[in-house]
């Protein structure tokens, strides 16, 4: 990669970062729609899952007093398994398809998302997050950015704002980490993006920071409006020059 591109995935990765720390999620299938203008799926999906390792941790460690443990060892349980067969669903995916199905995940998740996901009401059973874990361990392979798939079901099960970014955010750090586990156990080298990972990993720290000192300043409506023109415009491309 040439200086600009990594230079652009940082920025990226700062105020994503600080996206999610407002809002609990989003940031991530922000970043990796950008990154993949860079990168192939397969090294994109992988990097991108480092990076966001450095970003999910920092938020799960500042509000670490509000995590529900009881969800999060359920939710992760299956992620191993379940990741295995990911991975081989991912291996027969070509990279330009890999594109495509990213960049519509992305547009419905944003503009259609009970497609994706219907909203569960008046809370979520404890033991259903053995299900969400399992199939988030499978996607996080082939598609990368989950978050918004799973996350109504942390909301659900989690009304209180802060308990629901610190338990959720530690749910996608021991995804993230079994993702790239994953990838590296199956050959994928990452050494030469570790420039790249570790600018990024600081700058998603230093974002969650930012974030954090906005989360109770800024208003969700303003967020949610640029996540939805940011992602779109993105994921439109990302779809476009798939076909080309």
């Amino acid at each position: 990669m040439i200086d600009w591109e990594v230079l652009t995935i940082v920025v990226a990765a700062l105020f994503t970062s600080a996206l999610s720390a407002v809002a609990g999620m989003g940031g991530g299938l922000i970043l990796l729609t950008i990154m993949l203008v860079f990168l192939e799926p397969a090294e994109a999906i992988p990097v991108h899952g480092a990076i966001q390792i450095a970003s999910n941790s920092s938020r799960a460690l500042r509000l670490r007093s509000n995590i529900d443990l009881t969800i999060v060892v359920r939710h992760v349980a299956l992620l191993v398994p379940a990741g295995l067969l990911g991975l081989i669903a991912a291996d027969r995916l070509p990279a330009d398809a890999g594109r495509a199905i990213i960049g519509v995940f992305a547009l419905t998740a944003v503009w259609f998302p009970r497609v994706i996901t219907p909203r569960p009401s008046g809370g979520f059973p404890i033991n259903g997050f053995i299900g969400v874990g399992a199939a988030q361990g499978f996607l996080n392979i082939p598609i990368g950015a989950t978050g918004p798939m799973i996350a109504p079901f942390f909301r659900a099960s989690l009304p209180q704002r802060h308990q629901f970014i610190a338990t959720f955010a530690t749910a996608q750090t021991i995804g993230h980490i079994v993702k790239v586990g994953l990838f590296t156990s199956d050959g994928l080298d990452l050494s030469g993006h570790l420039t790249l990972i570790a600018a990024a990993a600081l700058a998603v720290v230093a974002g969650t920071m930012l974030g954090a000192r906005m989360l109770d300043r800024i208003s969700d409506e303003g967020f949610a409006t640029l996540f939805k023109v940011t992602l779109t415009l993105i994921a439109v491309r990302l779809v476009v020059t798939s076909f080309l």
